[in-house]
């Protein structure tokens, strides 16, 4: 893996940034999520009050030609690209660990896709999620100005589904804000998961307020 050091402007800890490798792993990805994307649900109402580990509004109005409907053309391709490779990277975790840390990514202005590794040392042993979580945001918000589109990964659970997902936050410049849950499920032998269909949310600005 290609390692690009940066240095986060104004912030306490200094992000290694990453170029996302394992281009295998991920064309095939891209491949999935291109043919998922004509069965991804967007719902109704803004989740304005999702916080993690909530069951995000159910009140779909219907498959979508697209779940980046309302952005220019560029924007929907980059974003399905970040997507495209947050995927993966949350698919790889849940492969060797029964869950995983929130992690970040981002489409920088040169067109590479880069991964935040923060160093976690001021926020104790054993750092909750959330804490992780708004490290990863605090970056993103650092690098806006770099970026084009941002994604934060993190694992979360859907209590009226009673199933675990992956939650992908994703935001772009231009405005559009969407989360992406992917419902997993695991084996009650082995390794294996099982996963469900990938739904879209209208979401909330974090990075872009």
């Amino acid at each position: 893996m290609t390692t690009a050091a940066y240095r986060a402007p104004s912030a306490a800890t200094t992000a290694r940034l990453t170029i996302v490798a394992a281009m295998a792993v991920l064309d095939s990805v891209c491949a999935t999520a291109s043919a998922t994307k004509t069965t991804v649900m967007i719902m109704t109402r803004r989740a304005r009050n999702h916080r993690m580990g909530d069951t995000l509004p159910h009140d779909t109005v219907g498959p979508m030609a697209s779940w980046t409907d309302g952005v220019s053309a560029a924007a929907q391709t980059q974003l399905d690209r970040l997507l495209a490779s947050a995927l993966p990277l949350a698919q790889s975790h849940l492969a060797h660990a029964h869950e995983f840390d929130p992690f970040a990514i981002f489409l920088h202005e040169d067109d590479r896709v880069l991964e935040i590794s923060l160093d976690l040392a001021g926020l104790g042993r054993h750092p909750e999620t959330t804490q992780i979580r708004n490290a990863a945001l605090a970056q993103l918000v650092n690098l806006r100005d770099q970026a084009h589109c941002t994604a934060i990964t993190s694992n979360t659970h859907l209590r009226k589904e009673r199933t675990d997902a992956i939650e992908i936050a994703l935001e772009h410049a231009e405005g559009a804000a969407v989360t992406v849950l992917l419902p997993y499920k695991r084996a009650k032998f082995g390794s294996a998961v099982d996963y469900g269909t990938l739904r879209a949310f209208a979401g909330i600005h974090e990075v872009w307020r």
